[in-house]
């Protein structure tokens, strides 16, 4: 698979606490997770149709964000 865009937009809620959205020309959904100031890393699921998901466990540098991707079939894709 090649590359796919997507937007992200999340609100940080107490305790660390995030959710928000994520969109793409291939999927959309709600995102929820954790962030953690000190590492500026950021878990994240992706609740998909059916019941599945995905996880993202990202880093956030200034304005950039990189990490992984898992899909709902355990396939691991780089987040850049």
């Amino acid at each position: 698979m090649g590359r796919i865009e997507f937007t992200l937009v999340l609100n940080l809620e107490e305790g660390n606490r995030v959710k928000g959205n994520l969109s793409s020309s291939t999927i959309s959904g709600p995102v929820e997770g954790s962030w953690t100031p000190e590492t500026k890393r950021l878990e994240l699921t992706l609740k998909m149709p059916e019941g599945v998901h995905a996880t993202m466990t990202l880093t956030v540098d200034g304005d950039k964000i990189s990490g992984e991707g898992t899909g709902p079939a355990g396939e691991v894709a780089k987040i850049e």
